[in-house]
């Protein structure tokens, strides 16, 4: 059993490491595979990346817009057109606000709803807001008068329950 166990091992370290090594930078489209495979947060990608990674038309560019959202997972815009992303880790929503002040950043970000378990798809329809979780998916009232104003009118209702948990989906 030992040596199985030893062997499962080397074989997944081996793995890991073929993959790092002939998978050129070019073609990774997802995390680094230990973050993925554990839920880490990564840094933002390097501008040279960005450059690299990313083709532009002539006139367009591209900049970060908000950072300090660790494991942010699914973005979705309110009719209003407020940023919202799930953190399933966390079991929050957060709401990135608006660039107010002109600079091309976001001015902060607030919790929108917290206490979830493990939100991930987000969508608007007729006053609420639809958030898939592991194993439910809820509904909530909202409001927003304009610009930031994004806020819950009520207690989140479990419409859907008895969803297959794991599997982060």
């Amino acid at each position: 059993m030992r040596k199985f166990a030893i062997g499962a091992v080397v074989l997944i370290m081996a793995g890991i490491t073929s993959c790092t090594l002939l998978l050129p930078e070019k073609f990774a489209v997802n995390g680094p595979i230990l973050s993925t495979l554990f839920g880490t947060g990564i840094d933002a990608p390097a501008d040279s990346v960005v450059e690299t990674r990313f083709q532009l038309p002539e006139g367009f560019q591209i900049e970060l817009f908000a950072e300090g959202i660790p494991k942010g997972r699914f973005m979705q815009f309110s009719p209003g057109g407020d940023l919202l992303i799930s953190q399933p880790r966390t079991g929050q929503i957060l709401h990135i606000l608006r660039d107010r002040d002109g600079d091309g950043r976001s001015d902060g970000q607030r919790v929108f709803l917290a206490g979830l378990d493990q939100p991930h798809g987000l969508d608007f329809h007729q006053g609420h807001v639809y958030i898939g979780e592991g194993g439910a998916i809820v509904r909530v009232p909202f409001s927003e008068s304009g610009p930031d104003t994004l806020a819950t009118t009520g207690d989140p209702i479990r419409i859907v329950e008895g969803i297959p948990s794991g599997g982060n989906h």
